[in-house]
């Protein structure tokens, strides 16, 4: 194993490495010309995007295509895709969902996936259009442009349906900038997007969409600028080779300056780090990597693409793929020359134990336990900084052989690390092509890195990912079930070997899988699937897409989901035509629902052509009813209310339902009464129920009349009684109550003038009525219903002599009626 230091370079005071990722790259070199074409990269390792550079004269080669390709490769050169382009294109980058980002001279922005489909299209605006974009700007989530009128524009929000686009103010340019970059609003300190732009006059100004500050420099004109990753520096490249770096917050702060000793401007200007810039000048083959006046140089024997990413720098050539950082901390503790940090003395001493070398003890003893203890994290660590899987070996070694001498160590980190570096190593692998770093995978997420796994069609991977992270597969699954479909087996043999997959699934949803399959035009294929999604909310939108309206219906009526069958039986109505009451009358659940609903929302233009269009005489009857009895229908005479009754009664006649006719005919009679009453007494009666016409004339003192229509509908005796003591005891006539219960045979009891007094709050006039009841149990149970505690005890003590009915109406007593509690212990025994 070669020393980690081997690739190593000082920079002041602090070390860079080149660590080749890939030494030879999977794609054609025939195809891939760095000298003649822009290459773009994803953050996180993720895939190359690459096009011919159409301000320089190619040369043609047999397999190399005459007309412009956009080509999308791994990070290893693997061929994902390629696509004509046909269309002006001013930029172009990525998303970190691995969208690729496209802008055209016309401010059209489009979003592509790895394979070249277009997944969403939107504009810049119609100044854009109008004018043209000039140059641009891409981050993962937005964009920013000019104008060829010198105006910034920006769009936000790009995965979104409706991106964010808003301009900026003008920066009053009478020229094109010289150089521009911008300050993203997530690092900004008022959370807001701000562009550098640098002027032709040498100064910078500084806007926004509200803000235009001139910084009045006169240090340019800049003709290159890059803002740090943090928005705290920008690098600005001079026309003497010079590259001054100062703070975005103070103009005035020069950081550091740099020279180059080169007069003509780099082709690219990048950050490594948060205080480190790369420039790298395409015709010298020459990178610089420069940090506070200092600088170390590589130099390339054939043009290469920079990357930036979250923690270093991809360097892409025609033959390999490198990654250029700073050496992160603990990898430098444990490996630079004469280290005697604890933890490069445990890493001695571990080779020197592997070696069976005593001062492997030497080492140990030297080490105190405070130290080991952190010797022991850092060995851990530095595991996860190094590219090599036998240094990661030999580090976690170390770590380990330290844990051994330390009574108690959390070992959480360790087994994470551990795993975590297990799946690097795996997708760092050329077929798949993902070089992250452990930053990366921590800023990025495992969920993100499975998502583009899936999204690469390594299903499998990402399955046997989640299976050793313990994490869920359902939605890989379906991803990869959905890429079935899109193939071209037969639809009952695909049906057969997604179910045999995912049946062991609960709860898996198929409609996701069914969408996929109506986007191919395989709809034999999706209601099939369909039959497999356990949500009907889930279904129906795709069978009503598929214009299966019946079919729909029927699947929400064996829900039981009312929401689900009105849902589908508007579709049907507005789309099932004639056919539409056919249908419905075969299912009754969605008869009597459509049937509710349109009574509920006062359809009865709907109601009447429903039942004008069946059969039905009971069903018509009882909608000539209903309707005959609505004001709106019933109209200013009573003459067509009562027209209609009479049309419901034909129709339950020729039905023979004697019982409904029966109803018809006395709703008919009393409302002929209520409008005679009405107009002789003066009193609203018409709409009401029997038992409330009674109540509204009783209360208005028309007891003969009341009489009258009493015996006319027949209305018992007791009935009626009850309806009288109700209005008095409304009214509070209490004499007149009393005066009603001294009447001759009477046909209520006492106990129904008691309890009317009690449910009116009147306990007084109830004792009256309780006294006279003969029964002491109820006479008891009345008085404690109304709270008269003393006349129960008495009923309880005196006449009924029960210790278990005292001990009842005792524990009843509020503690706060002490003359009660007193009254009843004269009859508890002592």
């Amino acid at each position: 194993m070669e020393h980690p230091t081997l690739d190593w370079q000082k920079l002041e005071s602090r070390f860079y490495r080149k660590t080749v990722v890939y030494n030879s790259m999977l794609w054609d070199p025939l195809l891939v010309d760095l000298s003649y074409i822009i290459l773009v990269g994803c953050r996180f390792g993720g895939p190359l995007a690459i096009i011919r550079d159409s301000s320089k004269m190619v040369p043609i080669h047999g397999s190399n295509p005459t007309k412009p390709m956009m080509s999308i490769y791994t990070s290893s050169g693997k061929l994902l895709s390629r696509f004509m382009w046909d269309s002006q294109l001013v930029s172009f980058g990525w998303t970190d969902d691995e969208q690729l980002i496209c802008v055209l001279t016309d401010g059209t922005v489009r979003l592509y996936s790895i394979y070249g489909v277009l997944n969403a299209q939107h504009s810049m605006g119609r100044e854009c259009s109008n004018v043209g974009v000039l140059n641009c700007r891409i981050w993962e989530n937005g964009i920013v442009c000019v104008t060829a009128s010198f105006q910034f524009f920006v769009m936000t929000d790009l995965t979104s349906k409706q991106p964010i686009v808003y301009p900026l103010v003008d920066p009053m340019l009478q020229d094109p900038p010289t150089s521009w970059a911008f300050i993203k609003p997530e690092v900004s300190p008022d959370k807001k997007l701000k562009v550098l732009v640098a002027a032709k006059s040498g100064t910078i100004l500084v806007i926004d969409d509200k803000t235009r500050k001139d910084q009045l420099l006169s240090k340019g004109p800049f003709h290159r600028m890059t803002v740090s990753p943090n928005g705290q520096l920008v690098a600005c490249y001079q026309a003497n080779g010079n590259v001054w770096v100062v703070k975005t917050s103070d103009f005035a702060r020069s950081v550091f300056e740099l020279t180059t000793g080169r007069t003509n401007t780099p082709n690219s200007l990048l950050w490594c780090d948060n205080e480190t810039v790369v420039l790298y000048w395409e015709n010298l083959k020459s990178m610089l990597v420069g940090r506070l006046g200092y600088y170390i140089e590589y130099e390339f024997d054939s043009p290469v693409a920079l990357v930036p990413d979250y923690d270093g720098i991809r360097i892409i050539s025609q033959e390999a793929c490198e990654f250029l950082q700073r050496v992160p901390k603990f990898t430098e503790d444990i490996f630079k020359i004469g280290s005697t940090s604890s933890s490069a003395l445990l890493y001695d001493a571990r080779e020197h134990f592997d070696s069976k070398n005593p001062k492997a003890d030497e080492n140990i003893r030297s080490i105190t336990k405070a130290e080991l203890h952190q010797a022991v994290r850092n060995c851990t660590i530095a595991a996860s900084e190094q590219w090599s899987p036998s240094l990661q070996k030999a580090l976690l070694k170390s770590a380990s052989f330290g844990k051994c001498f330390l009574e108690s160590y959390p070992a959480d980190e360790f087994v994470w690390i551990c795993k975590y570096l297990r799946v690097i190593n795996a997708v760092r692998d050329p077929s798949i092509g993902y070089p992250i770093t452990y930053l990366q995978l921590k800023e990025m997420g495992i969920d993100s890195l499975i998502d583009r796994l899936v999204s690469h069609n390594f299903h499998l991977m990402a399955l046997r990912l989640c299976d050793y992270l313990r994490r869920k597969t359902d939605r890989i699954l379906v991803n990869w079930a959905c890429a079935k479909v899109k193939g071209n087996a037969d639809s009952h043999e695909t049906l057969r070997v997604i179910v045999e997959k995912l049946n062991n699934l609960p709860g898996v949803s198929y409609a996701n899988i069914a969408a996929t399959a109506m986007e191919q035009k395989r709809y034999d294929l999706a209601a099939m699937l369909l039959d497999y999604e356990p949500k009907v909310a889930n279904q129906l939108p795709l069978l009503i897409d598929m214009k299966q309206y019946e079919l729909a219906l029927n699947k929400a009526v064996e829900s039981g989901d009312t929401d689900m069958v009105q849902l589908s039986l508007k579709y049907l109505r507005e789309n099932g035509g004639p056919d539409f009451i056919r249908v419905i009358k075969s299912k009754p659940a969605a008869q009597d629902i459509y049937l509710s609903s349109l009574i509920q929302r006062e359809d009865w233009a709907s109601l009447r052509d429903f039942y004008q269009k069946q059969p039905d005489l009971f069903n018509a009857g009882k909608f000539q009813a209903a309707i005959s009895l609505q004001k709106p229908f019933a109209g200013k005479d009573m003459k067509d209310c009562l027209d209609g009754l009479d049309v419901a009664k034909n129709m339950f006649r020729d039905a023979k339902d004697l019982f409904a006719l029966k109803c018809t005919e006395e709703q008919a009679l009393l409302l002929a009464n209520q409008k005679k009453y009405e107009n002789l007494l003066d009193v609203p009666l018409l709409y009401t129920s029997l038992s409330e016409t009674l109540r509204r004339m009783l209360a208005q003192n028309h007891l003969k009349n009341a009489n009258e229509l009493r015996n006319e509908f027949k209305v018992p005796d007791k009935r009626f009684w009850w309806i009288r003591m109700r209005v008095l005891a409304e009214r509070n006539n209490w004499d007149g109550l009393m005066a009603l219960s001294k009447e001759k045979k009477p046909p209520v009891t006492f106990n129904a003038f008691a309890e009317i007094c009690i449910d009116f709050n009147n306990v007084t006039e109830a004792g009256k009525y309780i006294a006279r009841i003969p029964d002491p149990h109820q006479r008891l149970q009345l008085f404690l219903r109304a709270g008269l505690y003393i006349p129960a005890a008495d009923v309880a003590g005196r006449e009924l002599k029960d210790v278990q009915s005292l001990q009842s109406v005792r524990s009843k007593i509020p503690p706060s009626n002490r003359e009660a509690l007193a009254h009843i212990e004269q009859y508890l025994p002592k």
